[in-house]
């Protein structure tokens, strides 16, 4: 298989410190795990979300923001892969981390419910579990940014 542009641009920026584990490093291997997974490269995905997971952890702890952020990312390659039952795993773990870390009605942890409640519902066929997640998500919406907000 060939290597995608944008993986052969990322392998040249080790060079330049990624490979050093800076936190702005850090979260441009999650960013470009991203532009991956959307161009399709999913294995390539696959590996820069899973060493941005593990190297956040490491790093800042697992209940870290950009930790939580990488982990959602990877929520999302997994949904992505089909691999439904870890995507929701992931997502709340995701959950978990950002109410102890924002709240209950912070617009994160609204988001990661969001995506929990999709992957259950949608994903997984679970409405028992996937239905109070939305619900939660969007009364929590409805109290932090109003009925009319387009979010």
């Amino acid at each position: 298989s060939t290597t995608s542009p944008a993986m052969e641009w990322f392998e040249s920026q080790l060079d330049r410190g990624f490979a050093y584990g800076n936190q702005p490093d850090l979260a441009e291997m999650s960013v470009t795990g991203r532009r991956l997974q959307e161009a399709g490269d999913l294995e390539g995905a696959a590996s820069l979300i899973g060493e941005a997971v593990s190297s956040f952890k490491a790093r800042l702890g697992p209940q870290h923001p950009d930790t939580l952020t990488s982990m959602s990312n990877l929520g999302s390659l997994l949904q992505t892969l089909g691999d439904h039952t870890s995507a929701s795993d992931q997502y709340c773990k995701v959950v978990a981390g950002r109410r102890a870390c924002f709240g209950d009605e912070h617009p994160a942890t609204l988001a990661a419910l969001n995506q929990l409640g999709v992957c259950l519902a949608r994903d997984l066929c679970c409405l028992d579990g996937g239905a109070p997640a939305l619900r939660e998500a969007l009364a929590g919406r409805r109290s932090t940014l109003g009925a009319r907000h387009p979010d």
